[in-house]
């Protein structure tokens, strides 16, 4: 996947501001060479210039207060380690 996304880009850098046929040529290669769609091909090269912005996701909120915490932490380790998961 990795060559595919590097073939995808330096075709992306060539695929800008050429002519039409040119723009077929360079899409026609790609399809060869990747094997994918015409379609999936072009937008493939569109989309391989852009930026795309990695956002910071929010955590889970807590089920449980601070306040129960300890008490809960105390159940679980008298419940012992395999609890909760399939053990022959």
């Amino acid at each position: 996947m990795a060559q595919r996304q590097a073939v995808t880009k330096k075709k992306a850098l060539a695929y800008q501001g050429v002519s039409r046929k040119a723009k077929s040529r360079i899409l026609h290669e790609l399809v060869g060479l990747t094997g994918w769609h015409r379609d999936y091909a072009r937008a493939a090269l569109r989309d391989a210039l852009v930026l795309k912005i990695a956002r910071h996701r929010p955590g889970r909120t807590p089920v449980y207060g601070p306040e129960l915490l300890p008490a809960l932490s105390r159940c679980w380790g008298c419940s012992g380690p395999r609890q909760g998961s399939f053990w022959p």
